[in-house]
């Protein structure tokens, strides 16, 4: 380090963070008593870094310092790191992370940092040593990163000593320190600083469900990190009184047999919830039965992990703002009954994988942004009982819907309703639109919206069905007599416009919008 700058008295602000300075921080840097702000920090791993500090007594020359970063120095023989810091009165910012510090001074009898805002001492292994009482006596205090300090208690002592005395705090880091896997430490910072907490990071603290109903009153929350905990399968619903929590993480926790019902509802006590982010990896939810997550302005893509939840049987992701095409990997969701996808922004053509899903009785991807040929594995769905394709961009024939037939004798008295809508390349010839027939099920509701062909190209799709519901097609042409000798038997037409009708009881009807 240059020698010059110790000469530099009327310098305020000195940054060398991330010099690298191989040697020991001149104490020369003591001559700088108007500076305010001194970086010495690194910002990479600093275990590997050879700066160091052996004293720190020139530090407490510089007593108009307001932000001091020491991060990643080596201050392992500077045992009088507090002493000196305890000097600084103007000090708002201390940052020593893994500054490879020894001995955490857990008693001061008098403290003069009383203006700090921002303390990190993150990375600072701290092995079984007990938070010291000197931090809970800054209460100007609105930061504090203590993660991986692993410290493991509080001193024994009055309830002056603990979170509840730092009422200004907003950003609260505690990663892996185990005492916080306590009620008391929890009640007590839950009735402190509650009307101000933005931020709790308490991941790896190894706290429990039973520890965690303690915690509350957090009204300004925003952000709760969870991961990495002991958490099983009850939560507290006093989670879901943090009214204004917009992320959660919940990941790698305990939670393989709990209902995802029961997992969510903890969360939606309020009136109107605010939660936009939900992290539950990890946390053995994978045999999960039925996901319903309907209506709750989910955006994003498609997430490819929905592939570990092969024992899900329900899978319902309407009325959100889903977007991207459906993955490939849909298709191992083998024992999956019903797939919901409507009402989002989905794109893309379906997937032949879908064929695979050889149980699935409702098939909903309507108003979305499909779009492309229907795979010919669709035919592969013959236990399909609904299949709705309405509202999307189609083109090609819907030969493959031929194949959707129910074999299964429990479902001879059901009815399969089938609803698509195909864009403007639509030209089905008779061999495209032809249904298999007769179908072995009692019923067939076939809807074809916004279907954009002549009526003549339709004769054979006709045959076996019950019912035929032709909306928004803006049939103009008469109506040609193969269509009506399509089926043996006679069709009911019905023209709303003009309340003209043909009637014949018992048989199949065509309605015409």
């Amino acid at each position: 380090m240059p020698a010059f700058i110790g000469s530099l008295g009327n310098l305020r602000y000195l940054n060398l963070s991330s010099s690298n300075f191989d040697e020991i921080i001149p104490p020369q840097l003591g001559n700088l008593s108007d500076l305010h702000t001194l970086c010495l920090g690194s910002f990479q791993d600093g275990w590997d870094e050879s700066t160091s500090v052996v004293n720190m007594e020139w530090l407490s020359n510089l007593r108009l310092l307001l932000h001091l970063d020491m991060s990643y120095v080596d201050l392992s023989k500077a045992t009088d790191w507090f002493q000196v810091i305890n000097t600084l009165p103007s000090l708002t910012e201390l940052h020593l992370k893994s500054s490879h510090l020894m001995d955490v001074h857990p008693h001061a009898p008098s403290l003069n940092i009383t203006f700090l805002l921002l303390l990190d001492l993150s990375g600072n292994q701290f092995t079984n040593s007990l938070v010291p009482r000197w931090i809970f006596s800054i209460t100007s205090l609105v930061s504090l990163d203590l993660s991986e300090c692993d410290f493991n208690g509080l001193i024994p002592s009055s309830s002056a000593h603990s979170f509840r005395n730092l009422t200004s705090f907003k950003w609260l880091h505690v990663y892996r320190n185990t005492f916080m896997n306590s009620s008391l430490v929890l009640k007590g910072l839950s009735s402190g600083f509650g009307s101000n907490l933005i931020l709790l990071d308490i991941r790896g603290c190894h706290i429990s469900s039973t520890a965690l109903d303690s915690l509350h009153n957090l009204n300004s929350l925003l952000s709760l990190d969870l991961s990495s905990n002991l958490l099983t399968n009850i939560l507290p619903k006093s989670l879901g009184k943090f009214c204004n929590l917009r992320d959660i993480d919940l990941s790698s926790n305990d939670f393989d047999n709990i209902s995802l019902t029961c997992l969510l509802e903890s969360f939606f006590e309020c009136k109107s919830p605010r939660l936009e982010s939900l992290s539950i990896s990890s946390s053995g939810l994978s045999g999960i039965l039925h996901l319903k997550l309907g209506y709750n302005n989910i955006s994003g893509s498609f997430p490819d992990s929905i592939r570990l939840f092969s024992f899900l049987r329900t899978l319902d992701l309407s009325e959100n703002q889903i977007s991207g095409p459906i993955p490939f990997l849909i298709g191992r969701l083998s024992v999956l009954e019903v797939l919901d996808l409507s009402e989002n922004q989905i794109s893309g053509p379906i997937p032949f994988s879908i064929g695979r899903l050889s149980v699935l009785e409702v098939l909903d991807l309507s108003v979305n942004q499909v779009n492309g040929n229907l795979p010919y594995s669709i035919g592969r769905l013959s236990l399909l009982k609904k299949l709705d394709l309405s509202g999307n961009q189609f083109n090609g024939s819907l030969g493959q819907l031929s194949k959707c037939r129910n074999r299964n004798p429990l479902y001879q008295t059901s009815v399969l309703q089938i609803s698509v809508s195909m864009g403007k390349q639509l030209n089905p010839t008779t061999a495209d639109c032809k249904l298999d027939s007769p179908f072995p099920v009692a019923g067939i509701v076939f809807e074809l919206v916004e279907f954009r062909a002549s009526i003549s190209s339709m004769a054979y799709i006709a045959e076996g069905a019950n019912r035929i519901s032709i909306s928004n097609t803006n049939i103009s042409s008469p109506i040609p007599e193969s269509f009506w000798r399509s089926s043996p038997r006679v069709f009911r037409y019905v023209k709303k416009s003009d309340a003209r009708y043909v009637k014949s009881v018992g048989h199949p009807s065509l309605f015409l919008d």
